[in-house]
């Protein structure tokens, strides 16, 4: 069976490098900063100011960092660059554009230039692998381009006050928030896990005997969903999990602002219902 576009690119996503690492790691100082320096108060939600959703790099996923404020969730991608090139290829890019659109997040690039120091010049892997090297943020301030147009992007020019529906994506990530809380909560380490939606199973964790797990988390609207038998039997379709015990976790939200399980907007409060793991595959 041929392989879908997606799939494909998702395999081919590298593991992140000690360079990558380390630039997101000053991605993120520099990025509060700027949040310290607009927050006047504690940030409960992003209606209260700048918050990050995500910063620290996973395994897998469509980009590196994600922080909201007002009504949008701001997409990072970290692109470093240097005379010869960019850490991005073209269909990186491209899929990164795609599924900010679909997911209603607004892509940014975090550039940063990358300069080789030694005197004669040499290709940057070799440079860096000697230390020969030094790095640095395009732009004093934000630092967010426009991937499409290289615009730099102004958070505050953009986010608004208009209530905004949570994508789907949004919902299925806080999901796979709450469950990864209660496991680490309960003994468990978590391995890795993933945001992409095309993406089952979601999360990898370790138990308290040492054994990997993984688990499938959806977000539901409705207790007609709770139904597990729609996931029993995916380890047919996935070979590479047949060795290793699987469960279902269905979480459902409720906001206190539209009194709804369904109508979910950014920013409103919001209660989780999460009953815990439902055991549907043992090796």
């Amino acid at each position: 069976m041929k392989k879908k576009w997606e799939d494909m690119l998702l395999l081919e996503l590298p593991i992140p490098s000690e360079l990558l690492k380390k630039s997101a790691v000053e991605a993120v100082i520099r990025l509060q900063e700027q949040f310290d320096l607009r927050n006047k108060k504690p940030v409960k939600s992003s209606y209260d100011g700048f918050k990050w959703v995500k910063a620290e790099l996973i395994e897998h996923s469509f980009d590196h960092l994600q922080f909201a404020y007002r009504n949008c969730i701001f997409s990072v991608m970290i692109e470093i660059f240097d005379p010869w090139g960019s850490s991005l290829t073209g269909d990186q890019r491209y899929w990164f554009v795609d599924r900010c659109r679909k997911y209603k997040l607004i892509p940014c690039l975090y550039k940063i230039e990358f300069r080789v120091t030694e005197p004669e010049p040499v290709f940057f892997l070799k440079a860096y692998e000697r230390g020969n090297y030094e790095y640095a943020p395009l732009e004093s301030s934000w630092n967010l381009y426009d991937p499409l147009s290289d615009q730099l992007i102004d958070p505050e020019q953009i986010a608004g006050l208009t209530p905004t529906s949570m994508s789907e994506w949004e919902m299925q990530s806080f999901a796979i928030q709450v469950v990864c809380e209660d496991l680490e909560k309960n003994g468990s380490r978590i391995i890795k896990y993933c945001d992409i939606l095309e993406v089952d199973p979601q999360i990898w964790f370790e138990d308290k005997d040492g054994n990997a797990n993984w688990v499938v988390v959806k977000h539901i609207v409705s207790v007609e969903d709770l139904d597990y038998r729609q996931w029993v039997y995916l380890e047919k379709k996935c070979p590479e999990i047949v060795h290793y015990d699987g469960y279902f976790a269905p979480v459902l939200f409720y906001s206190q602002n539209t009194r709804s399980f369904k109508e979910l907007n950014r920013g409103d409060p919001v209660i989780p219902n999460y009953k815990g793991l439902e055991r549907i595959y043992v090796c």
